[in-house]
């Protein structure tokens, strides 16, 4: 979590600069924690990047929708960040124990930088937390390459059972 939202050393001078970018470009955005008063805005996201990405298979975006209407009992927490007042990225997470949360989503379109600003600023809104467990990238290769992109501390093998 400190890597994430302190971004420090040579080998987040990237991200850095990434993130300064998009601070010079947008200076008016905003990160509000996600509440039930801007469900819509993380679900008009989330939403958005569906229809802009090439994937047809809609079963994350149901995810995220079923998240948002069970946010309480599922004991969510998240966060919306905004340029000239739009919602332009997203993301839901959940504890996992008192040390780690697990980020379950992150969406972000139209606006350049925005997955790197709504990472570091969940990280920065939740010090309570020693690790972020970014979860799997499912094998598609921008993921990863993105994912591996933030030095993760841990990357655990991925195992797939079977029956026969």
């Amino acid at each position: 979590r400190e890597n994430l939202a302190l971004l420090p050393g040579k080998k987040f001078h990237a991200k850095r600069n990434h993130i300064s970018k998009f601070m010079r470009n947008n200076p008016d955005f905003c990160y509000k924690e996600l509440d039930s008063s801007n469900f819509e805005d993380a679900y008009f996201v989330a939403h958005k990047w569906q229809m802009s990405s090439s994937a047809g298979d809609t079963s994350e975006l149901l995810a995220i929708r079923e998240a948002l209407d069970n946010f309480d009992a599922l004991e969510l927490f998240g966060g919306v960040l905004y340029v000239m007042s739009r919602p332009v990225a997203m993301t839901i997470g959940s504890k996992i124990n008192s040390s780690v949360c697990d980020v379950h989503f992150e969406k972000a379109v139209e606006v350049d930088g925005a997955y790197a600003v709504i990472n570091n600023e969940f990280a920065k809104s939740h010090p309570e937390f020693l690790q972020f467990n970014r979860e799997e990238d499912l094998g598609i290769e921008g993921l990863r390459k993105s994912k591996l992109s933030y030095n993760p501390d841990k990357i655990y093998m991925k195992y797939t059972a079977t029956l026969k």
